[in-house]
């Protein structure tokens, strides 16, 4: 069974790391939003919108955190539902959207975009978002732990990965990038000694770091060791 990555977190507490980020590490970047974004991505965002204001309200709606001190969560994977989108996150979607449109160099409204595109599973939307954000300033080890959760979401398991290691690369010991790597090198690329090396420096700088369930990440590496042992 596949393992969940953490969603987008906030800063690692000072006792239980909380899998909590979701960005970090992309040495990839892709062009500022140039003359308001590149029609593709035009299209897309309105095309996305309206979308997701149309699509029937089944699945249920459970987002990930959003990037907040003490918070944790779960990254949906690729199998998951789309969640519903109510009323007013469509329409907060569609404010920053135009908010984009006009004012291609505003990063605030980008991540917060993105975050949103995140939250509702527009997976390929938020890459863009983040992507256009980093563009403006790459050293946000969080939204490139985003970057990276989103990445993993469409299968690309060696772009991810970039995200998580450059993450690192600002912040060092970043749990949650920490964690979702050990997860990538664990579960979709099957490195299962890559991966126990990534989280045993993980519970040697955060001792009480813990899977989006609450599953201690020592006690992660000791059923991996058993389970590949065999």
């Amino acid at each position: 069974m596949a393992q969940k990555t953490i969603s987008r977190a906030p800063a690692a507490p000072s006792h239980a790391p909380e899998p909590q980020k979701t960005s970090r590490v992309c040495t990839m970047t892709y062009p500022v939003l140039g003359l308001l974004l590149a029609l593709t991505f035009i299209c897309g965002l309105l095309t996305g919108s309206l979308l997701t204001q149309e699509a029937p309200q089944t699945a249920q709606h459970q987002p990930p955190s959003r990037p907040s001190t003490g918070q944790q969560a779960q990254q949906a994977t690729v199998s998951q539902p789309k969640p519903a989108i109510s009323p007013q996150m469509a329409s907060r979607i569609s404010e920053l959207e135009r908010e984009v449109l006009q004012n291609p160099k505003n990063r605030a409204a980008l991540v917060s975009l993105g975050h949103l595109y995140f939250d509702t599973h527009q997976h390929q939307f938020a890459i863009q978002a983040y992507e256009n954000a980093l563009a403006l300033d790459g050293k946000d080890a969080d939204v490139l732990t985003d970057l990276g959760v989103m990445y993993r979401a469409v299968g690309k398991f060696d772009k991810a990965l970039e995200c998580f290691t450059r993450a690192q690369s600002i912040e060092p010991g970043h749990v949650v990038a920490m964690f979702n790597q050990g997860v990538v090198l664990n579960f979709d690329l099957h490195k299962h000694e890559e991966a126990i090396s990534v989280w045993q420096e993980l519970v040697r700088l955060h001792p009480q770091a813990t899977g989006p369930d609450g599953t201690p990440v020592s006690q992660l590496i000791k059923e991996i060791s058993l389970q590949t042992s065999k």
